[in-house]
C-alpha cells in the first residue's frame, strides 16, 4: 500500500542553479528578468505587462510557464523567508501589481504569506493551487516495489527478468553532459512524434522556448550530477526514454518518451521500466520521495504515487487599482483556460484537424 509522502521543503531540481541558469538564458521577450539575491539564496523573477489588462503588471518565478513538463515550484521557501521583504521591495521599484508565486506546500504559502511586514503597502492571499503526483520511496528499488499492489509488484518484477534475458534490449542509464544532449535530441524527436501520432503537436511545438530551456537546464544539471536520461535500447535505437533529476533530496521524472516504431516490445512495458531505473538510481542515492509532476492520472497512483495538494500565493500591491486588476486577470486566466485551452486547443483543433499552434503567453503566465 502506498504511503503518503512527507510534506518537506526539498524542491529537487527547482530554484537549482540549473533552472536560474536556464530561465535567465531564455528570457521569454517582453519579460523584465528580476535577479533576486540575498543571504540565504537566489532566486529570479520574470515580470510582463498586459496593456490590454489596463497596463497590470505580474511577476511570476523564472521558468513559470516555459514548460509544463517542468513544474517550477518556488524553492526559496525551502530558506528562512527574510527574502520576502526584499522582493516586495524590488517589485515596488518594479510597478508591478501582483506577483503570483504558483505550487507551493500548503504549510510554506501560509508561512510565506504571514512574512509580509505591517504597513509594507502589500497583500497575501493563498488559494487552492493544482495536485502534484509525488511517491515515498524505500531504502532500496525492492522495497520501493513492495509498496505496491501485488499484482503490480509481481508485474514489474517480471519484467525486468525479461529484459535481463533479452537479447536485443538493454538498459542504460546517461549521465555525462554530451550524452544527454544528444540522448535529449532523440528524446524529443520520439516524445513529439508519438504526440503526432495521436493528432497533437506534441510538448516542445506547444510551449515556446521549451527546447532550448531544457537543453539549457540539462547541460547545467548534468555538469552538477543533477540530471540523468535512463531507457531501453536496441543496440543504437532508443525503445524508450526517461527523463529526471535527483537533487536536493528529491528526484523528478519529468517526461517519459516511446517509440512506436517496435510494438513488439510493448508487452515489456519499457516505458515503465525506464521510469523504475530513475528510481532504482535516486534511492542508491539515499532519495526518499520521487515527484511524478502535476495531475491526478491513475498511471501514477499504480506506480505507488499520491496526489498532494498544493497551494497558490499572491502578493497584490495595496490599492484598490491593482486588486482589482489582479481580480480582472485571474478571471481572465479563467475564461482562456475554459474557452481557450479546453475548449479549442484541447478539444476542439482536434476536432477539425488544425493545428492549434503554441500555447498563448497569456494562458501559460497570467496568475490563475
Amino acid at each position: 500500500m502506498s504511503t503518503i509522502p512527507e510534506e518537506t521543503t526539498t524542491y529537487g531540481i527547482y530554484g537549482r542553479p540549473a533552472w536560474q541558469l536556464a530561465a535567465s538564458s531564455v528570457e521569454e521577450r517582453r519579460s523584465t528578468f528580476l535577479d533576486l539575491n540575498w543571504e540565504g539564496g537566489q532566486i529570479g523573477f520574470e515580470i510582463d505587462r498586459y496593456p490590454l489588462l489596463g497596463g497590470l503588471k505580474v511577476a511570476v518565478p523564472a521558468g513559470y510557464g516555459r514548460t509544463l513538463g517542468l513544474a517550477p515550484i518556488c524553492a526559496a521557501a525551502q530558506s528562512d523567508p527574510s527574502w520576502v521583504p526584499l522582493l516586495l521591495e524590488q517589485l515596488a521599484k518594479n510597478h508591478v501589481d501582483v506577483a503570483f508565486i504558483p505550487r507551493l506546500w500548503q504549510s510554506d504559502a501560509k508561512e510565506l504569506s504571514a512574512s509580509v511586514p505591517p504597513s509594507c503597502g502589500w497583500l497575501s492571499e493563498v488559494h487552492s493551487g493544482e495536485v502534484v503526483g509525488r511517491q515515498s520511496l524505500g531504502g532500496d528499488l525492492d522495497e520501493t516495489l513492495g509498496a505496491l499492489s501485488k499484482n503490480e509488484r509481481k508485474s514489474v518484477r517480471r519484467r525486468f527478468r525479461r529484459l535481463e534475458d533479452s537479447d536485443e534490449l538493454e538498459m542504460r542509464d546517461h549521465f555525462d553532459p554530451k550524452e544527454i544532449l544528444a540522448t535529449f535530441d532523440l528524446f524529443e524527436e520520439m516524445h513529439t512524434r508519438e504526440w503526432k501520432e495521436r493528432g497533437r503537436q506534441g510538448h516542445y511545438r506547444d510551449w515556446p522556448d521549451s527546447t532550448d530551456f531544457v537543453k539549457v537546464l540539462l547541460e547545467k544539471a548534468a555538469h552538477d550530477g543533477e540530471a540523468v536520461i535512463t531507457g531501453i535500447w536496441n543496440q543504437d535505437v532508443p525503445i524508450a526514454l526517461q527523463l529526471g533529476f535527483i537533487c536536493d533530496g528529491l528526484a523528478s521524472a519529468v517526461q517519459l518518451a516511446h517509440s512506436a516504431d517496435h510494438p513488439q516490445y510493448d508487452a515489456l512495458s519499457p516505458t515503465i521500466l525506464a521510469y523504475f531505473r530513475l528510481v532504482d538510481i535516486a534511492t542508491s542515492r539515499g532519495v526518499k520521495t520521487i515527484e511524478l509532476g502535476l495531475g491526478s492520472y491513475d498511471y501514477k497512483h499504480r506506480l505507488g504515487a499520491i496526489d498532494v495538494p498544493l497551494s497558490n500565493l499572491f502578493y497584490v500591491r495595496q490599492g484598490l487599482l491593482p486588486r482589482v486588476r489582479t481580480s480582472v486577470a485571474r478571471k481572465v486566466h479563467r475564461i482562456l483556460h475554459l474557452g481557450y485551452y479546453r475548449g479549442w486547443f484541447n478539444r476542439g483543433s482536434a476536432k477539425l484537424g488544425i493545428a492549434p499552434g503554441p500555447l498563448l503567453r497569456s494562458w501559460r503566465r497570467l496568475p490563475q
